[in-house]
């Protein structure tokens, strides 16, 4: 992967890449759509995405072409199976069309889980753990296998209007 560059994503460099950011993902199935303002938003809702710009990753090309995105924050335990414990949580991944099927998907989410084992909690407290949901259909199976593949471990269901989603965790 010496054709890509990671960076740690600051809000200045989603603002510069943003609406490369939205197409990318708006690839992704059965979501919601993305906008320039919900990708530099620091909540959604009434949920706080804490230290957003300390755990998200954007790959760019060796001309710093936008290349992929991995957005993660710290969310809080919900107390129940779902999020039972704080974690950082692995929110959005999007490659670029021109990227995909390369192996930069699974390159991205293990470069995100390195820099964030070592990056550990910026304001949230307990034991490092990572976390993901993506849905459980089955013409999802090669997310969730990738998320397998890395250690992920399916831990529960969520049942949304027009979809069940699994829900992942991995201890480091």
């Amino acid at each position: 992967y010496q054709d890509f560059h990671i960076r740690k994503l600051s809000k200045e460099l989603a603002k510069q890449f943003a609406n490369n950011i939205v197409v990318a993902l708006d690839q992704i199935p059965l979501t919601e759509k993305h906008t320039q303002e919900k990708v530099l938003a620091d909540a959604k809702g009434e949920r706080i995405l804490h230290a957003k710009w300390e755990h998200s990753l954007i790959a760019l090309d060796d001309k710093d072409n936008f290349a992929g995105i991995i957005i993660g924050y710290e969310r809080t335990s919900e107390g129940n199976d779902q999020y039972p414990d704080n974690s950082i949580y692995l929110n959005d991944i999007a490659v670029s069309e021109n990227y995909q099927k390369r192996g930069l998907g699974k390159f991205l989410v293990k470069e995100w889980i390195d820099f964030n084992k070592k990056a550990g909690y910026k304001e949230l407290d307990g034991v490092l753990r990572f976390s993901v949901q993506t849905n459980k259909a089955e013409w999802n199976n090669h997310v969730q296998r990738l998320y397998e593949s890395l250690g992920f471990k399916k831990i529960a269901e969520k049942k949304y209007d027009n979809r069940t989603d699994n829900v992942y965790s991995l201890n480091v």
